[in-house]
């Protein structure tokens, strides 16, 4: 079982959290966010589920990485790209492995810059 945490509350990531608890192998282990009001809220109200999943929103990131296997990373990236490479890196840097759609130039390294390829792998 990979135990996943999403990081962000909006509309990626309530997919996410859909997604996370609907499919075979994983299971949702924390949800982070950056908003006080959306902590210790059940995933569950963020992603519109008909039952609580048991996991509320926190913004203790290091408490999140340390329940997960992997971060599903879904928080805007495209409004403040060098905070999400910062928390990306710091995900990385924990030892989890990340997915995330946020930051549009790392789909191709090559198109990325330079300094964020560099950041993300030595990391």
């Amino acid at each position: 079982m990979r135990r996943v945490a999403v990081w962000g509350t909006g509309n990626m990531g309530a997919t996410a959290i859909r997604s996370v608890t609907a499919f075979p192998g994983l299971e949702l282990a924390a949800v982070i966010t950056s908003s006080e009001d959306k902590a210790g809220r059940d995933a569950a109200t963020f992603a519109k589920l008909d039952a609580p999943t048991g996991v509320t929103a926190t913004t203790d990131v290091e408490a999140a990485l340390a329940r997960c296997d992997a971060v599903a990373y879904m928080s805007s990236g495209d409004i403040r790209p060098d905070e999400a490479i910062v928390e990306i890196e710091r995900c990385l840097r924990a030892g989890k492995q990340v997915v995330t759609p946020s930051l549009y130039s790392l789909y191709d390294p090559a198109s990325a810059p330079a300094e964020w390829v560099e950041r993300l792998t030595d990391a």
